[in-house]
């Protein structure tokens, strides 16, 4: 009787992504809040931080740690997506570029406005290279739509031989399964195919729970590829289960690809 009573409990926090009050286990996040870090926090705040932590990969480990870190204190400690903004700001503008392209791009898909009163340019790559590659990767902009699934491309980058391709993929349904295979594959200007080598969302994983209206970064690498400077299409082949009937296709058209 114990385990029956526990449970439900469970079950509902994890659906809805609360936290449960120390005073009273029993109690979740009131509507428009969700579960940051154990504390209960406004949805906007959470898909910042959300964002945040899924961009920061890039900055490498021992950074993302740390900014990780510190944006779920801010996080918890603020009321919405642009009181973060304003504390990562003050605190990386003058000392880290990098870090601030993470946080301009999160800005742009939360709808932040800059201290100039304008948006962000959209969609800015993350590169440490200079500030003209990541301006000419912002030209690059494709989206793609399929069982209520948007993809957006923000960057194919080749070196060498080998091309690795960074998507937003924002889930426009309700809580859902994402599973991205690796025949995912692209086109060059020749009509010749590529499949990937590698395909992971945010992290290592190719299957993912894709939370409602929460973007979620899709990295695909290829190996082997001549694309030139433009990739006609490419083809996401992807489900939202195992099950065959639940596979499709997303396709993103005339993507601009930028040497490293």
């Amino acid at each position: 009787m114990l385990f029956k009573s526990i449970i439900p409990i469970t079950v509902i926090i994890l659906l809805n992504g609360c936290a449960s009050s120390p005073q009273n286990q029993a109690n979740v996040c009131r509507t428009g809040h969700t579960m940051l870090d154990g504390t209960c926090v406004t949805q906007e705040v959470a898909n910042y931080v959300s964002c945040v932590r899924s961009y920061g990969a890039d900055l490498g480990e021992e950074k993302n740690k740390r900014v990780s870190a510190e944006i779920g204190f801010i996080g918890t400690s603020v009321s919405g997506a642009k009181d973060v903004s304003d504390k990562l700001n003050r605190k990386y503008s003058a000392s880290d570029k990098v870090v601030m392209e993470v946080i301009k791009r999160c800005d742009v898909i939360a709808g932040i406005k800059s201290n100039t009163g304008m948006i962000s340019n959209a969609k800015k790559s993350i590169s440490t290279d200079s500030d003209k590659s990541s301006a000419t990767a912002s030209k690059n902009y494709s989206v793609a739509r399929a069982k209520n699934f948007k993809f957006e491309i923000e960057k194919c980058i080749t070196k060498n031989k080998s091309m690795t391709c960074e998507i937003t993929v924002t889930n426009e349904d309700k809580d859902r399964n994402l599973i991205v295979y690796p025949s995912t594959r692209a086109y060059n200007m020749s009509g010749n195919e590529y499949k990937t080598s590698s395909v992971s969302l945010v992290d290592t994983s190719k299957f993912k729970v894709m939370l409602s209206g929460l973007p979620m970064r899709l990295k695909l690498s290829f190996d082997s590829v001549n694309v030139g400077d433009r990739i006609p299409k490419l083809e996401i082949l992807a489900s939202i289960s195992k099950m065959k009937h639940h596979r499709f296709s997303a396709v993103l058209k005339d993507v601009a690809v930028f040497s490293e």
